[in-house]
């Protein structure tokens, strides 16, 4: 039997991405652009603490699973350092100004960041404002892998930053053609700072 071929995962075209950030209540935007401009998944974001920001990186190293810290990973890949640029360091800043504990992002609450929470409300309620079709929030993830292979970096490092094992990922699944996506690269690469390149 031959192997059945992956899917190319839905992502996000610019335009899609900026309607649904303008509409997202502004306490979640550090949030959702922090996961769009690293690749990094809820449980990530829930264990981000203050200690994983370096001068020039994110050390990717702990999860939050159900309100369960971990300090495991889904695999030993995940573990990882993601390049800080000058955007990327505003939308963390921002939001160490606000935290309240040694995580970075919260719910309006209080509480430690939920994706489940946050898909429920703030994620879903922006996409019906941007008239965006609803998609689950690991979009954000496939969507970094597209916008960075977009831009041009190579896929090499694209798996170092996305926490794979292989390239077969990134060429079997992001490496897929998207539509319109080339006519993005230049907003892409100003979204995300030029020195994202150069890091």
């Amino acid at each position: 039997m031959p192997k059945a071929s992956k899917k190319a995962p839905i992502v996000l075209l610019f335009d899609e991405w900026m309607s649904i950030i303008d509409a997202i209540d502004p306490f979640y935007r550090d949030a959702a652009e922090t996961m769009i401009m690293t690749g990094m998944i809820g449980s990530e974001i829930a264990g981000l603490r203050k200690q994983d920001i370096k001068r020039d990186c994110i050390q990717v190293q702990n999860s939050v699973v159900r309100k369960f810290e971990k300090n495991q990973l889904k695999t030993e890949y995940r573990k990882r350092e993601l390049p800080l640029t000058e955007a990327l360091r505003k939308r963390i800043d921002s939001a160490k100004s606000t935290a309240q504990a040694q995580h970075i992002f919260s719910m309006k609450s209080g509480e430690l960041f939920n994706i489940n929470a946050f898909r429920k409300t703030p994620w879903s309620s922006a996409l019906k404002r941007a008239g965006v079709d609803y998609r689950t929030t690991y979009i954000t993830r496939h969507t970094f892998a597209a916008w960075v292979l977009a831009v041009g970096i190579n896929p090499d490092r694209l798996v170092a930053l996305m926490g794979h094992n292989s390239k077969q990922m990134i060429y079997e699944v992001y490496g897929k053609y998207v539509k319109g996506m080339e006519k993005d690269a230049g907003r892409i690469l100003e979204y995300f700072g030029k020195d994202f390149l150069e890091l």
